[in-house]
């Protein structure tokens, strides 16, 4: 399900996306609209996306098994990681991207450009 809010002033608009499941945001085209990456864990749920038409700026959160790192470990550079959480910088188009996937099943994933 999508929902869409504009916010006034000069923040521009946001869009925010809400999806169950990895299936569902893969279905949205969200991937090729270039707001979130095809490699996310398959095992992502419970997806909440943000972001904003002028800035470019990318917002997300979800849960994940643990162990679903393996497709960031092929895409992204794991800056850290500690006995709680993996840190990965990836580039996605025109954007950096910094996604912590914490060991106990939970993501927050933000996205800036250049």
């Amino acid at each position: 399900m999508t929902f869409i809010a504009a916010l006034a002033g000069c923040t521009g608009e946001t869009v925010t996306n809400s999806f169950n499941n990895y299936s569902e945001m893969q279905a949205s085209g969200i991937f090729e609209k270039g707001w979130l990456p095809s490699y996310l864990p398959k095992s992502a749920t419970n997806i909440r996306e943000s972001h904003n038409l002028d800035s470019n700026i990318v917002n997300a959160s979800f849960t994940f098994e643990s162990t679903d790192v393996e497709s960031l470990k092929e895409n992204c550079k794991l800056s850290k990681e500690t006995e709680k959480v993996y840190i990965f910088s990836c580039e996605i188009g025109e954007n950096v991207a910094n996604l912590n996937l914490f060991k106990n099943g939970k993501a927050e994933y933000k996205s800036v450009p250049k």
